[in-house]
């Protein structure tokens, strides 16, 4: 597990992450995407996995991954996940 901050502008969120190098793109909650101030507005698509399918938008997002003494700075795009917190557990505290 690696430190992966996200940030947007002036806010800014870190977490403990497994990193998949084979993935199109990252995955957060509605709820930790409010929290960063990212827009969740707009169409909403479908996001497929193995415990089924979620709405989801694509924004695009700052992120530092940090291990060790190097981090690296990448803008990624960001699958937002509609799911209820309540059944799967949330990102933000």
């Amino acid at each position: 597990m690696i430190d992966v901050e996200f940030i947007n502008g002036s806010k800014r969120f870190t977490v403990k992450a497994l990193i998949d190098s084979g993935a199109d793109s990252c995955a957060i909650s509605s709820d930790m995407a409010t929290a960063l101030g990212l827009d969740t507005g707009g169409e909403r698509g479908v996001s497929l996995g193995v415990m089924g399918s979620v709405e989801s938008v694509i924004r695009t997002l700052n992120i530092r991954l940090s291990v060790a003494h190097e981090s690296y700075n990448l803008k990624v795009p960001v699958r937002i996940l509609f799911v209820d917190e309540r059944d799967s557990g949330s990102f933000v505290p």
